[in-house]
């Protein structure tokens, strides 16, 4: 299947067989990311990527809309907490290997997810420096990869 490409000043498009599809660029600067990365992550989980999809996929069944996804993380494991009201509570526990002082962030189970999904290998790694801070995932062995995932504040 060939693809064409057409770059237009404000615009660009893909043409593959009979499917035509425009986008139109975006004006402005892109957003200064690496500003978001902090320099030092303390903590450093590091997880089989295939046993946390499907836990966080089992708990987000229970987690109905904005519900965050909790990542309790100490030495040796990870378990996974969503509290729901008048629902109920999923919990998960994995192995895991865990380098830091015992903690808890908690993400939206979609922005997760999608974190998770376009990593590759077996295993990937979740940098943090506390609960609110921007979380980095990323492929174990593999450096030009990196997923930024904001936490959400929970009481």
């Amino acid at each position: 299947t060939e693809l064409t490409l057409r770059l237009g000043d404000k615009d660009a498009t893909f043409d593959v067989g009979n499917v035509q599809v425009t986008t139109r660029l975006i004006e402005g600067d892109f957003p200064n990311y690496r500003g978001l990365i902090p320099d030092n992550h303390p903590n450093m989980l590091t997880v089989g990527r295939e046993a946390l999809l499907d836990a966080v996929r089992r708990v987000r069944l229970l987690a109905q809309e904005a519900t965050p996804v909790r990542m309790i993380m100490k030495e040796n494991a990870l378990e996974l907490v969503a509290v729901t009201q008048d629902v109920g509570q999923a919990h998960e526990s994995l192995d895991a290997n865990y380098d830091g002082e015992e903690l808890t962030v908690a993400f939206n189970p979609e922005y997760l997810l999608n974190g998770i999904e376009v990593t590759t290998g077996d295993e990937i790694t979740l940098q943090t420096v506390d609960a609110l801070k921007p979380a980095l995932v990323r492929t174990v062995g593999d450096d030009d990869f990196v997923y930024l995932l904001m936490p959400v504040r929970v009481s």
